[in-house]
């Protein structure tokens, strides 16, 4: 069976350099989650089942890679359709398309972090223009085509409610307490009290 994939970000490097310094694993966006896993060999890091990072062996090297997959709610379901179907080559590897890279880097810049690391700034700057993005520009680019913001299923992931302008997503609430209730009943601690009283509680979600 086929899979498709794109590598989401930080692939100026590749295929020969993987490490990217404070963006160490590879993330790829494929159709077919299961299919990548069983196809690369790919172990999990995380125990919980709503964690996709995945180590796999290439050569003697271990490398680290999140396996985001369509209609996991990283990106709208229609954009991340879209996003492999636009795909194009460069050394050997799929990447997104000019336009999708943009939006997906802004997207993820505002809506998956609590704030703009300095060298997401200067991408943007480069992509944008200088202080000519924010999420104006991200709503004004879903509008036209008509994505949606959307709440990821793997909770580890930040969904920041208060920029995108969205109500508080109950949803993840109730996840996070799930995994909360399992982890406290066979006795495994999740950062202490932590992951209760500020990861539900944090306004841009995520921990």
């Amino acid at each position: 069976k086929n899979t498709e994939y794109v590598v989401m970000r930080n692939f100026d490097g590749l295929p020969l350099d993987y490490l990217v310094v404070h963006h160490g694993d590879i993330d790829l966006l494929v159709s077919d989650y299961e299919a990548v896993c069983n196809m690369t060999g790919a172990k999990k890091v995380y125990s919980e089942s709503y964690r996709v990072h995945q180590e796999v062996y290439i050569g003697n090297k271990k490398v680290r890679f999140d396996f985001r997959f369509v209609g996991d709610g990283y990106y709208d379901k229609q954009w991340q359709r879209g996003i492999l179907e636009r795909r194009v080559i460069r050394n050997g590897i799929y990447i997104p398309s000019e336009e999708d890279f943009k939006y997906m880097l802004l997207y993820h810049a505002l809506v998956q972090k609590r704030e703009v690391a300095p060298d997401y700034v200067r991408k943007l700057d480069d992509l944008f223009g200088e202080g000519r993005w924010g999420i104006d520009v991200l709503k004004v680019f879903l509008k036209n085509k008509r994505y949606k913001l959307t709440c990821p299923r793997d909770i580890s992931v930040i969904y920041n409610w208060q920029l995108a302008g969205g109500g508080i997503p109950i949803k993840r609430y109730v996840q996070q307490l799930v995994y909360f209730l399992k982890a406290y009943v066979c006795n495994r601690r999740i950062r202490g009290g932590y992951y209760l009283t500020k990861a539900i509680l944090l306004p841009a979600g995520g921990y």
